[in-house]
């Protein structure tokens, strides 16, 4: 019983996550100076390219701004009332 399932089965528990991957990539941009201080991160331009929701890109900003590579600021899209 599922034997087609065993014989297509990765170990994920060993494979980066969309989070790690999106880090990476954007540490990479940064360090290789790519990205400019000052230059706005948008989330939900990161995860169109990546095929993600937001949240594994607010993942991996958090853990670039721990690193003191990013600062995170976050605004209200304008609404026209």
């Amino acid at each position: 019983m599922y034997e087609g399932l065993k014989e297509r089965a990765t170990d994920l528990g060993k494979t980066a996550s969309s989070s790690d991957v999106i880090y990476n990539a954007l540490r990479d941009e940064i360090i290789s100076g790519h990205m400019k201080a000052g230059d706005s991160i948008r989330q939900e331009y990161i995860a169109k390219v990546f095929n993600v929701s937001r949240i594994p890109v607010r993942e991996a900003l958090k853990r670039l701004e721990s690193q003191g590579l990013s600062l995170i600021h976050i605004s209200e899209p304008t609404r026209p009332y």
